[in-house]
């Protein structure tokens, strides 16, 4: 295990935040589905920046957002699935953070980017860094008629238009 920190600056300070969720993918829905996020709750600091640590493993890597909370704070507060549903809804990326992934890949805020947490354990990437002269290939992001979504990654100087997709089922 390792500990690790994230802060936070809140930008709106005409509606500020009651409470700030760290949800990072996978603990916080099962915190959530255990029926606490407390864990999982920033506190603010007396300068007003929220701060959150926590003892993480140490090769970790995971993708997260931050959700400020305005309507009403969270804390001692029994969770529904729709208030749970309208708190992810509020996802954004950590601005600190300048390792992401692009909206829609995360549960939660499909309009909002996901920062991605990577503990000094985790295994290493070489793939994920952009190389030099190498053109990027659009993103597009499909809902299925079961609600499901699907990212399907073009290629640069592939032939625009339809492609087959084949989605297998265990």
């Amino acid at each position: 295990m390792a500990e690790h920190t994230i802060t936070w600056q809140d930008p709106d300070t005409g509606r500020p935040a009651q409470d700030v969720l760290v949800r990072l993918v996978a603990f916080t829905d099962h915190a959530y589905e255990a029926g606490d996020v407390s864990r999982y709750l920033m506190d603010k600091r007396p300068d007003g920046i929220w701060e959150w640590t926590a003892d993480l493993p140490a090769d970790l890597r995971t993708s997260y957002q931050l959700c400020p909370v305005r309507d009403s704070p969270l804390r001692g507060q029994p969770i529904d699935e729709d208030r749970w549903g309208s708190v992810l809804g509020t996802g954004v990326p950590d601005p600190s953070c300048p390792d992401t992934l692009p909206p829609g890949c995360t549960f939660g805020n499909p309009d909002a980017p996901s920062s991605v947490l990577s503990m000094p354990g985790a295994p290493p990437q070489p793939w994920v860094a952009r190389r030099q002269g190498v053109p990027r290939g659009p993103v597009d992001r499909v809902s299925l008629s079961d609600g499901s979504l699907v990212h399907i990654y073009q290629s640069p100087g592939e032939p625009a238009g339809p492609a087959s997709l084949e989605i297998g089922r265990a």
